[in-house]
């Protein structure tokens, strides 16, 4: 992960730039994504302290976090299919769609409940 700061150039990533400056976009998701790997470091060892269910709904709000970390990048080509290499959905949006169904399953209320 911190690795891929190294590449964060308009260079390797012209579309993340303007005039030299990441988008705003870009700029929230690379907060989002350091702001969710360190609620994921911090709460490592935190799982037997909590019951299940708080923590599976954390891990839910975390992938739903991933998501929108990977929808920002990518916000661009999402809806424009005909971009996507080979026609294929791209990685940003299957996460982001991962992350909603996450979310939406975890915190869906309970039947017969």
């Amino acid at each position: 992960m911190v690795l891929s700061l190294a590449l964060l150039s308009p260079a390797y990533y012209p579309d993340f730039f303007v005039e030299g400056k990441l988008t705003a976009a870009v700029g929230v998701s690379m907060m989002l994504g350091a702001g969710t790997a360190a609620a994921m470091y911090a709460g490592s060892g935190m799982h037997g302290s909590q019951g299940t269910r708080a923590v599976v709904r954390t891990l839910a709000i975390l992938a739903l976090a991933s998501g929108v970390h990977a929808m920002l990048q990518g916000f661009v080509t999402l809806f424009a299919p005909l971009t996507w290499p080979g026609m294929m959905p791209p990685i940003t949006l299957i996460s982001f769609l991962l992350g909603v169904a996450a979310a939406a399953f975890c915190f869906m209320p309970k039947r017969g409940a």
